[in-house]
């Protein structure tokens, strides 16, 4: 037969991680050979690859970061659905939810967009001191 996990919109699954119903989750992963998600991710006004762009895992917790082309990788993912929030300095965040199967590898590519309000160069001008 044929078992999936349902994901929640916090990237937990159905039954929870705990209590007595923890043996059931662990016997519908644990028969789906493991997966991997490749992550691409670059600017997204000039489609440059972004490096050290540090991306996060919900569920379970896990970080990578970018190389020099922008690429990712997280081994060893049970088939399911996955929550993934990409930062990096100079850009806005965002989160995905992705899908990762056991038949290949997964690949996603994510486009950071630059902030609305660039940060310009500020000019501080000293005042003399006011003598009392």
């Amino acid at each position: 037969s044929h078992h999936s996990v349902v994901p929640t919109d916090d990237g937990d699954c159905i039954p929870g991680d705990s209590g007595p119903s923890q043996p059931l989750v662990t016997s519908i992963t644990d028969s789906l050979p493991p997966g991997t998600l490749l992550v691409n991710v670059r600017d997204r006004l000039t489609g440059a690859a972004l490096d050290a762009a540090v991306l996060r895992l919900a569920s379970p917790v896990r970080r990578a970061s970018t190389d020099a082309r922008g690429d990712s990788r997280f081994d060893s993912l049970h088939p399911g659905q996955y929550v993934v929030t990409t930062r990096r300095i100079g850009y806005d965040a965002r989160t995905d939810t992705v899908s990762v199967g056991n038949v290949a590898d997964q690949r996603v590519q994510m486009s950071l967009r630059r902030p609305a309000m660039c940060l310009r160069s500020v000019v501080f001008v000293g005042l003399p001191k006011v003598a009392r």
